[in-house]
């Protein structure tokens, strides 16, 4: 476990600072409901946050209000928040929250920094993945394996499809359910500049059991 013990029990705004890690200031502000501007004043001391902030931040990022108000006692249940990556999130109403374990993301060898998380919605890909189930996914080598489970922006719409070469100038966006039509593409067109942008490849799904 890294991270120095003093310094974290320092200052709230230190602490918040650990929590949100690598999300960028706005995308933490507006996961919890707040101004990115506000977030800069509550981290850097010059404001204190209210109750019913400090109430979001413990849900947000499963935290005890003593070790944040504090800095005393454990951060978690398990473990403590240095050793915790929270994966950007692509901003939609159905990405979720997700703290994962820096053993963990070795052990499966996934890079933190290429992560975003996501939620599927919709059955197009039963079996498979099933609606509400917390999808990781990879932006590292979106450029060399366009095969598998993709995140897709259809048509300027988030999407789930499985990703299929046909041939050197084709594509085909598939649902794992055949009720659902494939997508047919050229190859080129799935490159950022054409109706199809790739976000990057589904490696991970969680779901309640």
């Amino acid at each position: 476990m890294s991270g120095d013990k003093g310094e974290t029990r320092g200052t709230l705004g230190h602490r918040l600072r650990k929590l949100r890690g690598r999300q960028s200031r706005e995308q933490f502000a507006a996961a919890l409901g707040i101004h990115k501007n506000t977030l800069a004043r509550y981290e850097m001391g010059e404001r204190k946050p209210d109750a019913a902030f400090i109430g979001r931040v413990c849900e947000y990022c499963d935290v005890t209000p003593d070790w944040l108000l504090t800095g005393n006692g454990r951060s978690r249940r398990n473990g403590d928040v240095d050793d915790y990556y929270p994966p950007s999130t692509l901003p939609s109403e159905g990405a979720a929250p997700v703290m994962l374990h820096q053993q963990w993301l070795e052990k499966v060898k996934l890079d933190p920094r290429s992560l975003l998380v996501t939620t599927m919605a919709g059955d197009n890909m039963v079996p498979t993945l099933h609606d509400g189930d917390i999808l990781l996914v990879s932006r590292e080598g979106n450029g060399r394996r366009r095969e598998g489970v993709h995140l897709l922006e259809l048509d300027g719409a988030p999407v789930i499809r499985r990703v299929r070469r046909i041939g050197s100038r084709s594509l085909q966006l598939l649902n794992d359910n055949a009720g659902y039509p494939p997508v047919h593409l050229p190859a080129t067109d799935v490159c950022g500049s054409g109706r199809c942008r790739l976000i990057g490849r589904v490696v991970w799904q969680l779901r309640r059991v």
